[in-house]
């Protein structure tokens, strides 16, 4: 199931360079506009500006980095629509 997707993965920018991905950056899953616009705009900020607490909150905790939110194969991803070139054709049953 492939085609624009109304989501996107946010990742932690800071935490690998552009050539690498380690798996360990991913945050959550936002609507496109959320994750170019909020939450890229509001990471550039200052410290001292930075004052939604909502938004605090969200990279303090990431969803992504909770237990619960652990995937249990390589390929659990069944049923996500994807992005050109993101996770097309990325499933299996292997455990991790």
């Amino acid at each position: 199931m492939e085609g624009i997707s109304y989501w996107q993965i946010d990742h932690d920018q800071a935490c690998c360079n552009r050539s690498g991905f380690c798996g360990g950056c991913v945050r959550g899953l936002l609507c496109k506009t959320c994750n170019i616009r909020g939450v890229a705009w509001y990471e550039r900020l200052p410290d001292d500006r930075r004052d939604w607490p909502r938004m605090n909150a969200y990279l303090a905790d990431p969803p992504a980095q909770r237990p619960e939110a652990k995937v249990s194969t390589w390929g659990d991803l069944s049923g996500v629509r994807a992005r050109a070139g993101s996770f097309c054709s990325w499933r299996s049953s292997r455990p991790l």
